[in-house]
């Protein structure tokens, strides 16, 4: 009985002890986790800014804490990687870290957009040829500048075009300048001597003379295809067939007859063409054949430079005859450039034939001839203008 009662004693002793074992194993569970929750890293956040031209790259990053990470910029986005676009200058941002165990963390970064360098687009000079005493405008277009300077003793600039008169040619250096460099450009002023203003001047009148000569002629056409029921008024700037020499101004460098070819002789033609009682009916060419001749013949037996006889051609009398018509002496003109020639017109003026003109405007021409004749009279005053009243030719 004893021995019994003593197996049941350390029967129950090992029971107890088993569970106290139970219970110690279990606390040194719970510590171990408890002690490795303790050692993890305290979690910490960083951002970096990377800037390109006109825009930054800001990532973030973290270390320690419990994983997962998530992130939270000043600018509400939630991504690992923000990019944002920006003028010149520097930005701070702020980046937020929370971990799974709620832990949160912050950091601070920023970044710089440099300034571009300045650019020029343009400058130039209007106009950039000018006389002396003239004055010409420069003007440019400017990026990105702080300031912008010109050279010449002009100095800083705060507009964007300026008036110079230079008395001599000149080339003018525009600066444009930023922290970041300087660009520059430039642009030249020509200026002309006197006696190149004069002639181009000559130029220009000589041209307007051109015009004026094509208006006559159109005027004149105008009015021998118009019916002779207008009024007796005549219509304005019309030149009655006739009176056409009264009103040409023409200028030729060189004496010109039948085989002649240039633009000279293509002026001569439309003139003549501007009267249908000369019979050049055909369109100006260039080249002076037996209508030209013909024609001009009339035109000269009209004038009182030639008789029907000796005409036909353009020499010094004739010459002289059309350069007083433009109210001087001495000024050149056509160029007797070498033209070419439609070969069908260029054998009508060989073998004087020609495209007949409609009978209803010749018979408006004459009309307008008797209708026109005793109003424009005064243009004609005496009927001669040979210079030498001898009625001979012109060659």
């Amino acid at each position: 009985m004893l021995a019994d009662h003593r197996v049941g004693i350390l029967l129950v002793i090992s029971y107890r002890m088993k569970y106290q074992l139970i219970n110690v194993s279990a606390a040194l569970l719970l510590l171990a986790a408890s002690a490795g929750v303790a050692s993890a890293d305290t979690l910490a956040v960083s951002c970096t800014g990377a800037a390109s031209g006109s825009t930054v790259t800001w990532t973030a990053t973290s270390t320690g804490g419990v994983a997962p990470v998530s992130f939270l910029w000043s600018d509400g986005s939630t991504s690992m990687i923000d990019v944002k676009t920006y003028a010149p200058g520097t930005y701070a941002t702020t980046i937020q870290g929370t971990d799974a165990s709620s832990s949160v963390a912050t950091s601070v970064c920023s970044a710089t957009i440099a300034q571009p360098l300045p650019s020029i687009s343009s400058f130039i000079g209007t106009p950039s040829a000018i006389a002396a005493g003239q004055s010409s405008v420069l003007s440019w277009a400017v990026s990105n500048a702080s300031s912008t300077s010109l050279d010449q003793g002009i100095g800083a600039i705060t507009s964007t075009s300026i008036t110079v008169t230079p008395s001599v040619t000149t080339t003018y250096t525009l600066s444009a300048i930023n922290p970041q460099g300087t660009a520059t450009a430039t642009a030249t002023v020509i200026v002309n001597a006197t006696g190149s203003t004069v002639q181009q001047q000559i130029q220009a009148l000589m041209a307007q003379i051109r015009a004026l000569q094509q208006q006559i002629a159109q005027l004149i056409s105008g009015a021998a295809a118009s019916s002779t029921s207008s009024a007796t008024t005549p219509p304005i700037g019309f030149v009655p067939p006739g009176q056409v020499g009264n009103a040409a101004c023409m200028t030729f460098s060189r004496d010109l007859g039948e085989g002649s070819r240039g633009e000279d002789v293509t002026q001569l033609q439309q003139m003549l063409a501007g009267d249908p009682s000369l019979g050049f009916s055909v369109n100006p060419t260039g080249y002076f054949g037996q209508l030209t001749s013909r024609a001009l013949a009339r035109f000269q037996e009209q004038e009182g430079i030639a008789s029907s006889t000796s005409g036909g051609t353009v020499g010094p009398l004739t010459r002289g005859f059309f350069e007083r018509r433009c109210g001087g002496e001495g000024l050149t003109g056509g160029t007797g450039i070498q033209q070419q020639v439609p070969e069908q017109q260029q054998e009508q003026e060989q073998n004087g034939s020609a495209l007949s003109s409609s009978s209803s405007a010749t018979a408006a021409s004459s009309s307008a001839e008797g209708l026109f004749h005793g109003w424009l009279n005064p243009f004609n005053p005496n009927g001669s203008d040979n210079g030498n009243g001898n009625g001979h030719g012109d060659n």
